[in-house]
């Protein structure tokens, strides 16, 4: 495990260069070098990478959330594909590139719902989630993301009036394939940890341990129907 001051130097780069390569292709699609034929959604997409690719590294600064590093390069890998995609039409010149994009966002949105709900069985003791449900739930709801996506990506192309982003409906079906996949990884993935570790040794070292376990204690006095302590009243 690297030291504090390592994993400082390492959060710091990471806050410069991930946003800086963003930038760099901010710059092309509002220069008009996007092989996308809208270049404002282009550009404006790169724009929003640059906002997201920053949030796991500087909540990591900030010392509020401490995500493991092999979760920022899994999700810094997605927004970068994606980038890329839009701003350089991977999506047409690569066949495989759109497929493996769904299949890791899959995995990378019910990986997070499994973390969350790994954080609410082991901070409270009133919400009983067998595994079995735990696992359940991730999927479902790992599926609904990949849903929604699909429903974004339709009225973007409402909003701008062209086949921006569904080329048509046996990708959209193929996409939602590959995102159920993912999902499926990552139940397989969780179903093997769960069968090994327990979820605080999942969970690890992530800084939510005070507030996760002061959240959970509120919710399980509300279960029992007890008054909330002065404390929690203010």
């Amino acid at each position: 495990m690297p030291s504090v001051q390592t994993e400082r130097k390492i959060d710091i780069a990471c806050l410069i260069v991930f946003p800086l390569i963003c930038v760099f292709g901010f710059l092309l699609a509002a220069n008009g070098y996007a092989s996308n034929r809208n270049h404002e959604y282009a550009a404006a997409v790169q724009i929003a990478c640059a906002l997201t690719v920053i949030v796991l590294p500087l909540l990591r600064i900030k010392k509020m959330f401490f995500a493991p590093y092999w979760f920022i390069a899994i999700m810094t890998a997605n927004i970068f594909m994606f980038s890329f995609m839009v701003l350089f039409g991977t999506y047409d010149d690569i066949w495989w590139w759109s497929p493996f994009t769904h299949w890791l966002s899959g995995m990378l949105v019910t990986m997070i719902v499994f973390m969350a709900l790994l954080v609410i069985k082991n901070y409270t003791t009133r919400i009983s989630l067998p595994n079995g449900v735990l696992l359940f739930i991730t999927f479902m709801v790992g599926m609904a993301f990949g849903l929604l996506w699909e429903m974004w990506e339709t009225l973007m192309d409402v909003i701008y009036g062209e086949p921006t982003m569904v080329y048509n409906t046996s990708g959209t079906i193929r996409d939602l394939y590959m995102d159920a996949l993912g999902s499926l990884t990552m139940i397989i993935i969780g179903a093997i940890l769960l069968r090994h570790r327990r979820p605080d040794q999942i969970i690890g070292r992530i800084g939510l341990d005070h507030k996760m376990k002061t959240i959970g204690e509120k919710w399980d006095r509300r279960c029992d129907g007890k008054p909330r302590a002065k404390r929690d009243l203010k």
